[in-house]
C-alpha cells in the first residue's frame, strides 16, 4: 500500500469482499459465515466500515449496538499487507465514534484465545 486507504461505510455490494477478506485473516473454525456476516454487516444496529486502497478492500469493521449503552465491535479485520500501518486503529476509532453517537457508553470485542 503506497498511499492511505479511504475509508466509507459498507454497501451490501461489498458483502463478497468481505467474507473473502475474513477467510484470509481467520481460520474456517472461528471466521464467519457468508450468513452470519450478511446478518451483522446490514443489520440497522450495525456500522460496518471499510477501508480500501485504489485496488482493494483491505480492512473492515463491524460494530453492533446491542441495546442502550452497550456496543460490539463484531470483528475487524485487516489485511495482512496492510496490517501495521494503523489501518486497524483508524477502523476501530471509527468504530467507536460511530457507537458513542448512537449512544454507546462502553463497547466490547470478544476475541478467540488463540488470536
Amino acid at each position: 500500500m503506497s498511499e492511505p486507504p479511504c475509508y466509507r461505510d459498507a454497501k451490501a455490494s461489498d458483502l463478497d469482499a468481505l467474507v473473502a477478506l475474513d477467510a484470509i485473516c481467520f481460520p474456517p473454525d472461528t471466521r464467519y459465515s457468508k450468513l452470519v456476516m450478511r446478518y451483522y454487516a446490514l443489520h440497522r444496529d450495525s456500522e460496518t466500515i471499510v477501508a480500501e486502497d485504489a485496488a482493494r478492500i483491505v480492512g473492515f469493521i463491524i460494530a453492533h449496538l446491542l441495546f442502550e449503552g452497550c456496543g460490539e465491535i463484531v470483528t475487524i479485520d485487516v489485511h495482512p499487507e496492510a496490517r501495521r500501518l494503523g489501518v486497524g486503529r483508524e477502523l476501530l476509532r471509527r468504530a467507536e465514534e460511530s457507537l458513542a453517537r448512537r449512544g454507546a457508553s462502553i463497547a466490547f470485542l470478544e476475541a478467540d484465545c488463540d488470536n
